[in-house]
């Protein structure tokens, strides 16, 4: 079976994509990434055996931007021809249409029959493998890697075992012989401890009647206590209540009564006394402050009188601030001009010695050119100047190590050549060394010889004197044994001529045999004898021979011929190494020629520049540089005088200016003007301002306060106005005229007030109590009466109710307990609910023991199917697996065991030591899984060749391994078509030069 094509309408990010499968029976898919192999991959699958559903944890990778979903695989079979399966959304897998050469169509069933006996299970279990079942590996301990292999023998991965060990911790989890936790243990404790119960409450029936006439007795008993209980409570409710208000009735009778007493009060202004006695105090102080503010506003007037102000103080005031400030301006200019003077001075003496320093008596500086292009240019002819230099020097280096470089090679290859044979004394050694080859071969026949005058004795032997006469069998045997002897090296063996006597001793014999017949029997024994002799005679010759070479010789010889070989071979390296000596040191020397010519042409270009920038000529680069700057310098010097000098005539013209307004004020204010000494003058005219500054402030001063005071005059006489309005009001709402009697109506007006919030509070405190005036006027005459016995009253009602409550407790548990054992009784429902969880407790035990004996029947299915797979298919497997692991190893690993029963496998080096899987390095293991997987695949399809896909199952092994690897790859490539998915182009290359190349 083969894949030929795949298109794909809509999967994933492919959307109406198309790829042909080469004819090549490795059909490789390279790709970064993120390019689509798993889609790919993911693709074919659900196409052979359906979309996943959506309660499935496996993507569906259907098209985010809407189309078709789904495609087609175009396959090669060895019965059905090629066919196409196609398959679309629809139902929950998809709707599948194969389409067979004939132009039929089928369905489902029709799938079935194309694929065989390959499910999902299947395919993803044993034709499909790859990187990640060996990270699945890595993460294993020891014995789990042991269980791992088994399992993949088995079923191309771990499920088989992975279900065995899931059913035998299911089954441990339901039902231990011996243990407590497991489900159905501790289900029969629970069933046993609910029958208990169910016989106990069996028992307690029998006892209705007695409790039920119990419990009518105890019920009596409660509702007269109850209804005792009740009157005491009520009565000391009430007496409790007459209790808690009984100190705010009697506070509230005694205010009741003080308020009686008291003398009229109203009508009265609110807080009138205080307001009174705060309006007077007012007006008092208003009086005081009134006197104390005349006699400040006839002080101020009198001031102002006397004092003589100055016209225009405020002029004289910015004439004086001007002189000052231009004043400090011109101490720092007399400073600056100073300055000026020497700086000049320093700078024309300068200028004198960079004019010494360029050394050209008549050279006019400012018409040399110092622009900014001009000094790019030289700058870059520096640059230039610069690299030829440095250039110079590496060549320089460069010329001599190439030249003592040429000279040690020269000497190397002399000295060689001083080491070397002359061609006269090789040959000599060469003939000499080929004797060696005459020594081997006279060895040889000496060997021979010895085994011709063995063979010749043995015959002698049984030739005796006595055996003469015997019959000629025996000579018949000997010459039959010897010609068996000839026959066999002359098939077997590269010595002919052992061959050759062999069958001349037995045609010998067999003469001999001829003449015994007449009696020549004696003859053939002398015969015998005279062979026997040139052995001899030739055996001594060889061994001559043998002597006269001396082995000893011939070695060194030949070591000296190794060694003016090896010198030979390192003449000739030496040779390629003085060749290209040789061709590094001309080179260099052709720099070093082209570069006296570019030497030459950058002192042209300075000559131009020189010459168009009117500096002196014939100068390098590097010192033009320094004139070019020397240049600069004086020109910036010039001009650095010229502004030196302008600035201090623009100085002394603003000093003679200040000095002229200093003059002219001194003269307006009558003081006499000296140019010496500015400053005095400054200071005179400075303290002048000061003191006319000082009677200005004063005047301005006394004219604001006289002003204020006169405002405050003006409010003082509106506030008594105000206080005495306020006093008469106060009067007026009290209806009286005098102070004093104002003053005692405000006190009677105050206690009432008091009285009557105290009222207004105890009150608000008995509200709450009480539902109307009525019960108010009850609740306070009661309270008024019994005053002086509430809390013996109250003491002895409380003891009452209290041992009403206990014994109405005691009666009330007494019931609770009777009606709670007659209720659970009659209802039956302790019975019932004990009966049926009794019933369900049963229920649950049952399921869990069905639930026991269905993961037990699973469990001894496998035991049997493995069973079966161990003497049937495991040899096979194992078989075809040794195979591939030996290939893959180079036979250092030649054998695999996997003993019946043992459920693990075993690798035997080839030194007989037997190994686990946990026990080889990871990429041996990865070695044995990948021969594992193969065989199963090998073995699996007898029939049928399905196709195998491989995901980056090379990427952990190193070149050695990889190229074992892909060696196995092709031949099982023979059988099967092999589909490769990598993301690695080394490998690609490796297997094939045909892949296909995938884009993200």
């Amino acid at each position: 079976m083969k894949l030929t094509k795949l298109h794909i309408y809509g999967f994933g990010r492919f959307q109406d994509y198309q790829i042909s499968l080469s004819d090549e029976r490795i059909h490789i898919f390279l790709g970064e990434n993120e390019a689509g192999k798993s889609t790919i991959m993911a693709f074919i699958r659900c196409i052979l055996f359906g979309f996943p559903t959506r309660q499935q944890s496996e993507l569906r990778y259907e098209p985010r931007l809407g189309g078709r979903y789904g495609g087609s695989i175009s396959m090669m079979t060895s019965y059905f021809g090629e066919v196409t399966i196609e398959r679309v959304s629809g139902k929950a897998t998809g709707d599948v249409k194969i389409y067979f050469p004939d132009g039929t169509i089928g369905n489902e069933a029709e799938l079935k029959l194309v694929l065989g006996e390959i499910d999902r299970t299947i395919f993803t279990g044993i034709y499909s493998f790859g990187a990640t079942d060996l990270q699945t590996m890595e993460q294993l301990n020891s014995e789990e890697i042991n269980q791992f292999m088994y399992g993949v023998g088995i079923s191309g991965r771990n499920s088989l075992l992975e279900i065995e060990k899931k059913t035998e911790k299911t089954v441990q989890s339901l039902y231990k012989p011996t243990g407590r936790k497991p489900v159905i243990n501790h289900r029969l404790k629970k069933v046993a401890d609910l029958e208990e119960k169910l016989i106990m409450w069996r028992n307690k029936l029998n006892e209705h009647e007695q409790l039920v006439r119990q419990r009518e007795v105890l019920s009596e008993k409660i509702e007269k206590l109850s209804e005792e209980k009740k009157r005491s409570n009520q009565t000391l409710r009430y007496y409790e209540k007459l209790q808690s208000i009984s100190a705010v009735v009697l506070e509230k009778a005694m205010y009741e009564d003080r308020l009686r007493q008291i003398p009229a009060y109203e009508p009265f202004p609110e807080d009138g006394i205080e307001r009174f006695e705060k309006h007077q105090e007012s007006l008092v102080l208003v009086e005081a402050e009134m006197n104390d503010l005349e006699e400040k506003l006839t002080q101020v007037s009198n001031d102002i009188e006397n004092l003589n102000v100055y016209e225009n103080v405020a002029q004289l005031e910015e004439d004086v601030a001007d002189i000052r400030e231009t004043g400090k301006v011109y101490e720092s200019k007399r400073e600056e001009n100073a300055l000026l003077q020497q700086q000049i001075q320093y700078e024309e003496q300068e200028y004198e010695l960079l004019k010494e320093k360029v050394g050209l008596e008549g050279y006019d500086e400012t018409s040399c050119e110092t622009s900014y292009l001009i000094e790019q240019q030289l700058n870059k002819l520096i640059e230039e100047e610069a690299a030829i230099k440095q250039q110079e020097q590496i060549l320089e280096s460069q010329f001599h190590q190439a030249k003592v470089v040429l000279e040690e090679k020269e000497l190397q290859v002399q000295e060689i050549n001083s080491q070397l044979l002359t061609d006269e004394a090789r040959h000599d050694l060469e003939f000499q060394v080929s004797n060696q080859n005459k020594e081997a071969e006279l060895k040889q026949r000496l060997q021979l010889t010895d085994e011709a005058l063995a063979q010749i004795d043995r015959q002698l032997s049984l030739l005796t004197p006595s055996k003469k006469s015997s019959q000629p069998f025996i000579f018949m045997a000997s010459s039959l044994f010897f010609l068996l002897v000839g026959a066999a090296f002359l098939f077997f063996s590269e010595h002919a001529y052992i061959a050759l006597v062999s069958f001349v001793i037995a045609v010998f014999i067999f003469l001999g045999l001829k003449r015994q017949s007449k009696n020549p029997y004696n003859n053939f024994f002398d015969d015998l004898n005279f062979q026997k002799e040139k052995k001899v005679d030739e055996r001594q010759m060889i061994f001559e021979e043998l002597e006269e070479i001396d082995s000893q010789q011939n070695e060194q010889k030949v070591e000296i011929l190794k060694k003016d070989d090896q010198l030979r071979d390192e003449l000739f390296f030496k040779k390629l190494n003085l060749k290209e000596a040789k061709q590094n040191y001309e080179s260099v020397c052709k720099q070093l020629d082209q570069l006296e010519i570019g030497q030459g042409e950058i002192r042209e270009k300075l000559l131009d520049w020189a010459t168009s920038s009117c500096f002196p000529l014939r100068l390098t680069a590097a010192n033009y540089k320094k004139m070019f700057e020397l240049v600069e310098q004086l020109k910036d010097k010039n001009r650095k005088l010229a502004y030196l000098k302008n600035k201090r005539e623009t100085l002394q013209s603003e000093m003679e200016e200040f000095e002229t307004k200093v003059s002219t004020l001194c003269n307006q204010l009558s003081l006499q003007f000296d140019a010496k000494s500015y400053q005095k003058m400054i200071e005179k005219l400075t303290q002048l301002l000061k003191n006319e500054k000082e009677v200005e402030r004063n005047y301005e001063r006394l004219v604001h306060q006289q002003n204020e005071l006169i405002e405050k005059r003006k409010t003082l006489q509106i506030k008594r106005q105000q206080y005495n309005t306020e006093i008469e009001k106060l009067f007026n709402i009290a209806q009286l005229n005098s102070e004093e009697s104002f003053r005692q109506k405000g006190k009677a007006w105050k206690e009432s007030v008091q009285i009557n919030e105290r009222l207004r509070v105890l009150k608000s405190q008995i509200a709450p109590l009480v539902r109307n005036d009525d019960e108010l006027i009850k609740l306070e005459n009661d309270v008024l009466k019994n005053s002086d016995n509430l809390e013996e009253a109250i003491e002895l009602l409380e003891k009452e109710v209290s041992s009403y409550w206990q014994e109405e407790k005691q009666l009330h548990e007494q019931l609770a307990e009777l009606k709670l054992k007659i209720r659970e009784i009659e209802d039956g429902s302790s019975y019932s609910d004990a009966l049926h969880n009794f019933e369900n407790e049963k229920g649950i035990l049952k399921e869990e023991v069905r639930k026991w004996a269905l993961h037990r029947t699973v469990q001894l299915l496998i035991e049997k199917s493995k069973a079966v797979y161990e003497k049937e298919r495991q040899p096979l497997v194992i078989q075809e697996a040794t195979k591939m692991f030996s290939f893959m190893t180079n036979n250092r690993y030649h054998q695999l065991f996997a003993p019946v029963g043992e459920q693990r496998l075993f690798v035997e080096r080839e030194d007989g030591l037997r190994f686990e899987p946990n026990e080889l390095s990871q990429g041996t293991r990865e070695q044995l899984y990948l021969a594992l997987r193969w065989a199963l695949a090998t073995v699996h399809s007898k029939d049928t060749a399905f196709p195998v896909f491989i995901d980056d199952i090379f990427v952990n092994f190193d070149k050695k391994r990889r190229t074992q690897a892909i060696r196995l790859l092709r031949e099982v490539a023979e059988k099967h078509q092999v589909i490769f998915f990598t993301c690695h182009p080394f490998i690609a290359s490796e297997i094939t030069s045909k892949y296909h190349q995938m884009s993200t």
